[in-house]
């Protein structure tokens, strides 16, 4: 008997599965929200479903035990994304500030809207041996990625031994395959789950990749001439030395590596500072679904968009960012809900704070949740911090947020020189403060 004939079953809703897989690709609750158009709370509640059904702790585990599984998988959403206006953003506002929940380390992310039909998707046998030459982990557990069945086809694998140039793989199954060197081009792969594959070196030309899960993919030395990525999952992928011309990432969700590559328009990523980002095929990536608008403010050293917030100790009272101008600022957004991250940056800000003085400033700023809320984030580990509300979101719309903590450092002439995602520790800010002349 096979390694999946002795997996036990285990009862996935459609939906469940469907968000079982969005883990296995490495979204975060808010990505998966945004993904099947539901609230982060639902996202959360789904996910606990999902871990407490496969039998895991944590989220890394979710796709060796999905590759162990024999249920086949259920069908897979075909999506066509609606990006709202910044208006129907904002509207979103008492909902997500109506979730506070403690105690969650993960990274929060803001959800939009998306909506979707069904698809179907082969499915996959049981782990097999491990391929030759794959530059990425297997799985957690160390079991081999199952051999690519589609359509009761058995699909070769390996360097350069498979050519699938023009063919519909609609929805294909082949995470942490080694699949450099081989032919795509032309192919439809939309929807297709690639997380982990190896494509060094791959002929993608003209492909059709339109909502694929490709996080931690390689596509060193790859053509993607013309390819379509529309919606599609690149996270944590290498792009090194690939050829981007024509190739359309609008409404993706990137984060990439884009050194040596040539951008969609033809032209060298090296030439722009080492990213493709804001190019030609590459200028629609809503700030709501990646960081990359966040990094690019700082790493073009962009004026910080100035801001009028209400202090959430004193609504009569205001901050103007402009007001601060004379000295640096560091800015952190912040919830409630997000747990050990932002209570761990408020602590380092807040002994910043306490060291240096008035030599800098120092602002937390809560993202749409109550005044009352917002204090006892501080109060909970003893920050004294001033707090400003953005009730609407805004503010954090024209930095780029997405999620909490979200950490800028400003000048003194108010230009934006560093921005960081996540967990800020003292030796953190302390190597950031260093950057504008300030130690402690």
């Amino acid at each position: 008997m096979d390694a999946a004939s002795h997996a036990p079953a285990v009862l996935l809703t459609e939906r469940e599965r469907e968000v079982a897989d969005l883990v296995a690709a490495g979204l975060t609750n808010g990505e998966i929200s945004e993904r099947l158009g539901i609230t982060f709370a639902t996202a959360k509640w789904h996910v606990s479903q999902v871990l407490a059904k496969l039998d895991v702790q944590h989220r890394e585990d979710v796709r060796p035990r999905l590759n162990a599984l024999s249920e086949p998988p259920p069908r897979r959403p075909r999506w066509n994304w609606l990006i709202p206006s910044f208006g129907s953003w904002k509207a979103l506002g008492p909902a997500a500030a109506a979730l506070p929940i403690a105690g969650i380390t993960a990274i929060t992310v803001v959800a939009l809207v998306a909506t979707g039909g069904p698809r179907q998707v082969a499915q996959q046998p049981g782990p097999t041996a491990a391929p030759p030459g794959m530059s990425h982990d297997i799985d957690a557990s160390g079991n081999a990625p199952p051999p690519i069945v589609y359509q009761g086809e058995v699909l070769p694998t390996g360097p350069g031994r498979c050519d699938y140039s023009g063919r519909d793989l609609t929805g294909l199954w082949a995470s942490d395959q080694d699949l450099s060197g081989c032919n795509f081009s032309n192919a439809d792969l939309e929807a297709a789950l690639l997380n982990g594959a190896n494509l060094t070196g791959a002929n993608l030309e003209g492909a059709l990749l339109r909502g694929a899960s490709m996080a931690g993919v390689s596509f060193a030395g790859a053509n993607l001439r013309n390819a379509t990525l529309h919606n599609a999952i690149l996270q944590g992928v290498d792009f090194f030395d690939a050829d981007l011309t024509g190739a359309d990432f609008n409404n993706a969700i990137v984060s990439a590596n884009w050194r040596g590559a040539t951008c969609p328009d033809g032209l060298p990523a090296d030439d722009r500072g080492g990213t493709c980002v804001g190019t030609p095929g590459v200028e629609y990536l809503p700030v709501t679904r990646s960081v990359e608008a966040s990094r690019q403010l700082a790493a073009t050293h962009q004026p910080a968009p100035d801001f009028v917030l209400r202090d959430s100790k004193d609504l009569a009272t205001t901050h103007t960012l402009s007001g601060y101008r004379g000295k640096p600022v560091v800015l952190v957004w912040y919830v409630s809900w997000c747990g050990g991250q932002c209570l761990t940056t408020l602590m380092s800000l807040q002994e910043a704070q306490a060291t240096v003085g008035d030599r800098i400033t120092i602002l937390a700023v809560n993202l749409r949740e109550s005044p009352a809320v917002a204090n006892a984030a501080l109060e909970a580990v003893a920050a004294t911090l001033p707090v400003a509300l953005d009730e609407d979101g805004s503010a954090g719309w024209s930095y780029g947020v997405i999620g909490a903590p979200s950490t800028f450092l400003i000048d003194a002439e108010g230009i934006v020189r560093e921005f960081r995602f996540g967990t800020l520790t003292s030796p953190d800010l302390a190597g950031l403060l260093a950057s504008v002349g300030v130690q402690y």
